[in-house]
């Protein structure tokens, strides 16, 4: 049975960063999902004296499995344990919890072992290709299949794509305007123009989607268009935007997957992910990899840096064909590698002290 002093608590947290820190309902929403974990954990036990229990947070979260009976992710899992720290570092500034101790509070780091990470799904270049060339049937299948590949091109976030109106996204210009002042739904109501990715294959299916909406829809109608269930045709009579709209992101993703036989479908995060890896992939310089951050819009490059990180095909593949180089004959090659070098200790420089 859940505590109602521990829920007032977490109310009044939430009520301090919604209004005292200007962050977003999306954001306090999803604190709120993920709190809600804390306390069933906590039971009928009161914050104040939690710290005295023997069990700690993490046994519970390490347990946690997805509805499918398969266990939660590792950055799920993170991100359930930093929550429930900031509450109880809230609790003991606001409320005086004395038996909240620095010691304490670090039974609540979790850090992903290399293994998780490496397995931390991310859509492939190849993939997205695949998923390109699919047909499709139906008008919703249709937009599944745009959605997916406007995810990976864009490296948007699925709150910020389920809520782009028709005119912040401009084709011609590879421009996406995710601006609040349009009604997009970013992350802590930043806004920020970003760019999609040039890839014919892709950007083709992207574009048919596009030319579909501005014949059917008004230009501040969303993008990712509403489908009637009864014509399974656009809903023209649907003007507003709903609070849960990127949960249908999900759902027409999972639908997609399964009818065109994936074994795991694919989040819309795994799509961002995607995107992050591309960009790594192909950056040369720090001022690629800046640019990468700035459209996914990370205010760290650390972030940034570990959505890339290379999955372990991608790093067989890369050892394999370094493998078969030849370095008998001198080259320019040797010169860029020690450059690369040089701009690699940077970047470590770099995210150390942001670290």
């Amino acid at each position: 049975m859940i505590n109602r002093k521990n829920k007032k608590n977490r109310d009044e947290y939430l009520k301090y960063l919604l209004e005292r820190l200007g962050q977003d309902e999306l954001s306090i929403n999803t604190k709120r999902s993920r709190l809600n974990h804390l306390l069933i954990w906590c039971d009928e036990t009161k914050f104040e004296f939690i710290p005295k229990r023997q069990e700690i947070f993490r046994q519970y979260v390490d347990e946690l499995i997805k509805p499918n009976g398969k266990p939660q992710a590792p950055g799920y899992k993170r991100d359930l344990m930093q929550e429930a720290k900031r509450i109880f570092e809230w609790l003991a500034v606001h409320k005086g919890y004395r038996l909240v101790t620095p010691a304490w509070l670090d039974t609540f780091t979790y850090k992903i072992k290399s293994n998780e990470r490496n397995h931390l799904k991310s859509v492939a270049e190849q993939e997205i290709k695949f998923m390109a060339n699919l047909p499709t049937k139906t008008l919703r299948e249709q937009r599944a299949r745009a959605s997916a590949l406007f995810l990976f091109a864009s490296g948007a976030r699925a709150s910020a794509f389920a809520t782009l109106p028709i005119k912040a996204v401009n084709l011609k210009n590879l421009e996406i305007y995710q601006w609040t002042s349009l009604g997009v739904r970013t992350k802590n109501r930043k806004s920020a123009t970003t760019f999609i990715l040039n890839i014919g294959t892709i950007l083709d299916i992207i574009k048919e989607w596009d030319k579909l909406v501005r014949l059917k829809l008004p230009p501040e109608a969303p993008w990712f268009a509403p489908i009637s269930s009864t014509s399974l045709d656009f809903d023209t009579h649907k003007t507003t935007i709903g609070k849960h709209r990127a949960r249908a992101v999900n759902k027409d993703l999972e639908i997609f997957g399964m009818r065109n036989g994936f074994q795991d479908f694919f989040t819309p995060h795994d799509f961002r992910r995607g995107h992050a890896n591309f960009l790594f992939g192909r950056a040369i310089d720090m001022a690629d990899l800046i640019a990468a951050q700035n459209n996914l819009m990370h205010t760290s490059l650390t972030t940034t840096e570990m959505y890339a990180r290379q999955r372990q095909e991608q790093t067989r593949k890369r050892i394999s064909i370094m493998s078969g180089r030849d370095t008998s004959i001198q080259s320019k090659g040797d010169l860029s590698s020690q450059m690369l070098l040089e701009e690699i200790i940077k970047i470590k420089q770099i995210l150390k002290k942001e670290r």
